[in-house]
C-alpha cells in the first residue's frame, strides 16, 4: 500500500471500530438536518447525549466529527463512546512492514512548489471552476473541502487574487506535509529511507521477507 494519509494507513494496519450499517436515505435526511445547526447547538446536544465522548473530543470546532457522533447516537440508540470502547476486530494478518520516504525539508517544500505549479499548468483552475459552477454547497462536500479546491473557490468567489490563491495552496500543502512528518516522526516501527535509494529499500524488503 502506498500513500500518505495517516488515518487511512492506521486503519488498514490496526483496523477500525465496527459500527452497524445505516441506511443511506435515513442517514442523509438526518445529516442534512444537523448540518443546518450551528456548532454551539451541536456541542450542547452531544454533551447531553454522550458526555464521555464530548469530554474526550480534542477539537470542539470539528463540526463534521460532532455530526457523525450524533448520527450514530440517534440511529443506533447507543452512545458513540460505546462503539469506541468495543474491541477492534483483528486484521487478517499479524505482520506488516512500514517504510517511510523522507527528504530534507527544503527539498520537500521545493517539490511542493513544483507540484502546485504543474497542477495549475495542467488545468486545476478549469477543473475547480466546473465544480464551482456545479455544486452550491461545496463546503459540505468533503472531497471538495481539500487543499487546492478550497483556495481556488476563494479566488472564484473573488475573495483573493490568483497569485495569493496559488501562494495559499503552496502554504497549506507545506503545512499538511509538516503534520504528516510530525505524525510519523515518533513511530518506532518505520524504517526511513531517501526515496532515491531504491536498491537499499529493495534489499531491506527482501531481507525482512527471508527472515520472516
Amino acid at each position: 500500500m502506498v500513500g500518505g494519509s495517516c488515518l487511512y494507513e492506521n486503519t488498514i494496519i490496526k483496523g477500525i471500530n465496527r459500527i452497524p450499517n445505516i441506511k443511506k436515505k435515513k442517514l442523509y435526511k438526518l445529516r442534512k438536518k444537523l448540518n443546518n445547526k450551528n456548532i454551539k447547538y451541536l456541542l450542547k446536544k452531544l454533551k447531553k447525549k454522550d458526555y464521555s465522548f464530548y469530554k474526550k473530543l480534542n477539537n470542539k470546532k470539528d463540526k463534521r466529527k460532532i455530526i457523525r457522533a450524533l448520527e450514530i447516537i440517534k440511529i443506533t440508540k447507543k452512545k458513540f463512546s460505546y462503539f469506541l470502547k468495543k474491541k477492534i476486530k483483528k486484521r487478517p494478518f499479524n505482520k506488516y512492514l512500514r517504510i517511510g520516504l523522507i527528504l530534507k525539508r527544503k527539498y520537500i517544500y521545493n517539490n511542493i512548489d513544483k507540484k502546485v505549479n504543474l497542477m495549475i499548468k495542467n488545468g486545476l483552475l478549469n477543473e475547480a471552476n466546473n465544480l464551482f459552477k456545479k455544486y452550491k454547497n461545496k463546503n459540505k462536500i468533503n472531497a471538495l473541502n481539500t487543499i487546492g479546491y478550497k483556495e481556488i473557490f476563494k479566488f472564484l468567489s473573488k475573495k483573493i487574487n490568483l497569485l495569493d490563491c496559488i501562494k495559499e495552496i503552496k502554504k497549506n500543502s507545506k503545512n499538511y506535509a509538516k503534520r504528516q512528518i510530525l505524525w510519523y516522526k515518533n513511530k518506532k516501527n518505520i524504517k526511513w529511507f531517501n526515496p532515491k535509494k531504491k536498491k537499499k529499500i529493495l534489499y531491506y524488503i527482501i531481507s525482512k521477507i527471508e527472515n520472516k
